[in-house]
């Protein structure tokens, strides 16, 4: 599988989920994918747009984490 559950090493009521090596090895092909296409649609944006495009991305990223995102 992906994910192996095993108990914590400090407390053995607790059982954590941590990615196995094929779980890795799927998200690494994952993210050289992702890579590969970001070339393909980002090669003709000039740095700049470039540079307003990850500052927005990073600045919804950040509100989606935030609390205030969130509906009760």
């Amino acid at each position: 599988g992906l994910i192996i559950r095993q108990h914590n090493a400090i407390d053995r009521r607790i059982r954590e989920a941590v990615i196995s090596r094929t779980g890795k090895a799927m998200t690494e092909r994952i993210d050289a994918a992702r890579e590969q296409m970001g070339k393909v649609v980002f090669k003709d944006w000039p740095q700049d747009e470039l540079d307003v495009f990850v500052r927005l991305m990073q600045k919804f990223a950040d509100a989606m984490d935030s609390d205030a995102s969130m509906p009760e």
